[in-house]
């Protein structure tokens, strides 16, 4: 076997397919119940299955410079915002389905900037609030970590994170 034939054989040899399901919609500080299903193409060793929520911040608004006052382009910006991983190792034989059950917990809207920069964030959390616009994405992503596998399985969907007020 070349060189590239085993590397081919490390990207896609046997496979295992993911799925997720979960709520799509929540209310923040809530308990998230994630359900992940495993199913191997061939024999497979799981080393480890994680969730997370991830929150993608979105500006707009204006910007204020030499030649005056303007639209400012979006930028983006993307946190994971809650966690949650089992290491509990296990087989799948060529055929069989593992579901594994986690619980995220979402702990209020992301403040992003806030998180991301300590008090400078809040500083400048409070003056991007005065002039702009900042939408949120949130999503739910689970992976498997398969042994011998360079590209492991992934799955995402998106997450519907509900005003408190």
């Amino acid at each position: 076997m070349g060189l590239l034939s085993r590397l081919k054989a490390n990207f896609t040899h046997g496979g295992v397919k993911i799925s997720l399901q979960a709520p799509s919609s929540v209310a923040p500080n809530q308990l998230i119940p994630v359900t992940v299903m495993l199913t191997a193409d061939s024999p497979q060793t799981i080393t480890s299955v994680k969730a997370e929520v991830k929150a993608k911040a979105k500006e707009q608004g204006m910007r204020v410079g030499n030649g005056g006052v303007g639209v400012q382009a979006g930028g983006t910006m993307s946190q994971t915002i809650a966690q949650v991983e089992s290491r509990e190792a296990f087989t799948l034989a060529a055929g069989e389905t593992k579901t594994v059950t986690l619980q995220l917990q979402l702990a209020g809207p992301a403040n992003m900037l806030g998180q991301a920069g300590g008090a400078m964030g809040n500083v400048l959390q409070g003056v991007m609030q005065s002039v702009a616009h900042v939408n949120y994405l949130y999503s739910i992503h689970a992976s498997a970590d398969v042994q011998g596998i360079a590209l492991d399985p992934s799955v995402s969907q998106i997450l519907q994170v509900l005003s408190s007020t």
